[in-house]
């Protein structure tokens, strides 16, 4: 691998290392912004892992885990200790495309988080009925609980109703403070 990247013009080598108190110690030493880590620095199937805690730890690096197999719980181990995107090894032709895509800070797990979050949200307001939509649609433009039911010609009562209804499904106590809430995820 290491040969494979030196002979990349953009990319410099900045060291190895076969363990996890190898990189530690490099990360201790030398500066860089992208490592690679085995997810399976040795027999250790959790070594790589620890490896990327503490080395995120230390300086601030990108993380991108190397794996051979598809094993979802080590990946999202992965990225829980601090790895930014994950590539497999087979792949070894792909790894000068994402270091240099994770260097330049459009590591995928950042871009899927957001909009996963999108996702989330558009699924929390797919839920709410035509009725709770118009009563949020239009207290994302301002409108008062007051102005609401004179714009939908409905009692104050139903309005209350629905708005009940409407902060229940999306996990909220009032709702300028779910259409903020809402604003700031979908962004």
């Amino acid at each position: 691998m290491t040969n494979y990247l030196h002979h990349q013009p953009d990319i410099l080598v900045a060291g190895s290392a076969t363990n996890k108190e190898e990189a530690v110690r490099l990360t201790q030493t030398l500066s860089f912004d992208v490592a690679l880590v085995d997810i399976h620095l040795t027999e250790n199937r959790q070594e790589g892992i620890d490896a990327v805690s503490e080395i995120v730890h230390l300086q601030p690096v990108k993380v991108i885990m190397l794996t051979g197999q598809e094993d979802e719980e080590l990946i999202i181990r992965s990225f829980a200790a601090g790895a930014v995107n994950y590539l497999y090894k087979t792949r070894y032709r792909d790894i000068p495309a994402a270091i240099r895509f994770t260097y330049q800070n459009a590591a995928p797990i950042e871009v899927l988080l957001k909009d996963y979050e999108r996702l989330k949200q558009d699924e929390k307001l797919r839920v709410l009925t035509t009725a709770e939509r118009e009563i949020f649609d239009l207290a994302e433009r301002g409108y008062t609980l007051s102005q609401i039911g004179q714009v939908l010609h409905k009692t104050e009562q139903t309005i209350k109703n629905q708005t009940g209804s409407l902060l229940k499904k999306l996990g909220a106590r009032r709702l300028r403070e779910a259409v903020e809430t809402i604003r700031k995820r979908i962004r």
